[in-house]
């Protein structure tokens, strides 16, 4: 058989330059929707959005969200199987990503969140249940879920009995408010006591969080969906250790921890 280069030769052609076009930038690469914002913070609500679920022992519950933001009213209904192997104020969460707009997550019952969003558009107030948040929305409502398992863990008075070194005595941790944005950590092993006075915003709570170690624990407090910690506690050969890793540079809304540097 006889081969025709004169057609072979152009084809090939082709197929190569069609080989060396660039390759298209994905979208998530441009878009702010999907980009990940790990410094994300929620502003202060604009408005009021509430959460009301019907029957719980129905296999799908009614879901209404009541919004009130920029001096308009609407409210709306959906139909969402919700998680019920969880307390139901902790089923949902309200992120603000602007005065006036709130995106709401609600536990699922296959425990992956819906999301709603309320919000001003186009003059108007809408409610809508949204296929997917955006990734910083998303990230930050995630967060505030898992911070709720460890919001159980934490507790506000802790005691263990401890051996360490020679010493089996009682590790007891307590706080005591001094005033609204200020509290003491007492810390007592044995005989030996130490305090700790530090500036705590008083809507947050503090308290002890254990950890994997029966001779360490971690005081610190829940905010923007984390545990942070404020100081770490830990015997050593029968000392008593305290040693502060971040601080409180201010106690009002928009406060957040920064490190301590060590000495």
């Amino acid at each position: 058989m006889r081969t025709n280069l004169g057609l072979i030769l152009p084809l090939l052609f082709i197929l190569a330059a069609c080989g060396q076009q660039p390759a298209k930038v994905a979208a998530t690469e441009t878009n702010p929707y999907f980009q990940r914002d790990s410094n994300f913070l929620p502003v202060a609500a604009g408005g009021n959005v509430q959460i009301t679920l019907g029957a719980m022992d129905q296999d799908q519950q009614l879901l209404t969200i009541k919004a009130d933001i920029n001096h308009q009213q609407n409210e709306k209904v959906f139909n969402l199987p919700v998680a019920k192997t969880i307390d139901t104020a902790e089923l949902y969460k309200f992120v603000w990503d602007t005065a006036t707009s709130c995106y709401i997550a609600v536990m699922k019952k296959n425990m992956e969140p819906r999301y709603y969003h309320a919000s001003i558009q186009d003059g108007y107030l809408k409610i809508l249940q949204v296929g997917t948040a955006p990734v910083r929305i998303s990230d930050y409502a995630e967060r505030l879920f898992a911070a709720d398992s460890i919001g159980r863990k934490m507790v506000k008075s802790f005691r263990r009995r401890v051996k360490s070194g020679q010493l089996m005595e009682d590790l007891v941790v307590e706080t005591k408010s001094l005033q609204p944005d200020s509290i003491v950590m007492n810390v007592t092993y044995g005989a030996v006591s130490k305090s700790e006075t530090m500036a705590v915003p008083h809507f947050l709570n503090a308290g002890v969080l254990p950890t994997d170690q029966p001779d360490e624990v971690d005081y610190g407090v829940l905010q923007d969906g984390r545990f942070v910690v404020l100081y770490n506690i830990k015997l050593n050969a029968g000392e008593l250790r305290l040693k502060q890793i971040n601080k409180f540079s201010g106690v009002s809304a928009t406060s957040r921890t920064e490190p301590v540097q060590s000495k």
